[in-house]
């Protein structure tokens, strides 16, 4: 019998320091509690469960969990990447936006962006202009060659305001793709007035100029 005392926090803690497996965690404390704690894109069992009851997860679970844990938008398994189509839309994907601001992911450039990724695979018309622009902010970054945010970016959203919040806080070589009729003075001048360390984004032609 188990004891009055445990709690689904218990198993949650049990859960993530790998003591006990999702199947050995007894029906009655399966709860919202619990997953909400426990749902994360690295506990394979855990999203499988999820995927396969989606009676047991309705829109506002989703919601709740986005903004009540960072590691619903983590990794390839991120909440986007198997909650329901029709959960995908403008409302949750700024939910997921200013939770990634609110965590200071801006610190950290190019990662914890997966679940954009997802969102752009799965339903890219909720995708609006400005959250291309705030993602520029927060994800874009060119590494190995390759900047994986800009790629994906629809061409009639790449404008110059696009563009400057793609060099904002980067430094790592995002300017070397900017068209050079974007590159204008005012351009380069608004960027280094903003922040003076934006030049470590900045490319020879630039520099240059």
């Amino acid at each position: 019998k188990i004891p009055d005392s445990i709690t689904p926090g218990h198993y949650v803690s049990a859960i993530s320091n790998q003591r006990i497996k999702f199947k050995d965690i007894p029906r009655e404390y399966r709860t919202r509690e619990f997953f909400l704690h426990a749902l994360s894109g690295v506990k394979k069992d855990i999203v499988e469960y999820v995927k396969s009851h989606p009676e047991e997860f309705d829109r506002q679970f989703f919601k709740d969990h986005i903004e009540t844990n960072y590691v619903s938008l983590e990794f390839k398994n991120n909440d986007f990447e198997y909650m329901p189509l029709e959960f995908i839309d403008e409302e949750m994907v700024l939910c997921a936006m200013f939770k990634s601001i609110d965590m200071r992911y801006v610190e950290r450039r190019g990662e914890c962006d997966d679940w954009f990724y997802s969102v752009y695979r799965r339903k890219p018309e909720v995708l609006t202009q400005e959250l291309y622009i705030l993602g520029a902010r927060c994800f874009a970054a060119k590494r190995n060659g390759k900047n994986n945010f800009l790629d994906i970016t629809p061409e009639e959203y790449r404008t110059p305001e696009f563009y400057f919040a793609l060099c904002l806080n980067n430094n790592t070589p995002v300017m070397e793709d900017i068209p050079e009729s974007v590159l204008t003075t005012n351009f380069l001048v608004s960027l280094l007035n903003d922040n003076t360390g934006n030049i470590q984004c900045f490319s020879e032609y630039a520099l240059e100029k």
